[in-house]
């Protein structure tokens, strides 16, 4: 992925809408939206971008240009002890349930049936590692802290 030599053009975004060449992404804590197109890498690696995923939208860039999936956001559908079902809008999904936010979170909010979810990693092996709450995540500043991370590795 190309990265701006500028990081603080990088914003978090969660897709309302996506095509073939870009998506309608709305920056989190936000409340209008933007045309976003994608980056030629992302599309060179094939990365699918969806209405259930979060990004980084580099906005320094004109028009702007999705840089990065971070995230996939899911409606808990069914939950037992071992396996967590979610709604991502255009498929239902079964993975094995892993919860990797702090424990005493797990203890005050735990996964309920009807809940937000935010998934990190691959479908297949994804870990929940925060909820929304009222539309926006409840622990932004852990996506935000990934984000640096990420823009760390690559400049």
């Amino acid at each position: 992925m190309s990265f701006p030599t500028h990081p603080s053009s990088l914003q978090l975004a969660s897709v309302k809408d996506a095509h073939n060449q870009g998506a309608i992404v709305q920056i989190l804590g936000e409340a209008h939206t933007a045309q976003a197109l994608y980056d030629a890498d992302l599309q060179a690696g094939r990365v699918v971008i969806r209405p259930c995923h979060l990004v980084v939208v580099d906005s320094a860039r004109q028009p702007w240009e999705i840089v990065w999936r971070i995230g996939t956001r899911g409606l808990v559908h069914a939950l037992n002890e071992e396996s967590l079902m979610l709604d991502l809008g255009y498929q239902r999904i079964t993975l094995p349930l892993s919860d990797s936010r702090p424990d005493e979170e797990k203890l005050h909010a735990p996964l309920a049936v009807g809940m937000e979810v935010l998934l990190r990693g691959k479908l297949d092996k994804a870990s929940v590692v925060d909820i929304f709450l009222d539309g926006e995540l409840a622990h932004p500043e852990r996506l935000k802290r990934h984000l640096a991370e990420v823009i760390a590795q690559h400049l």
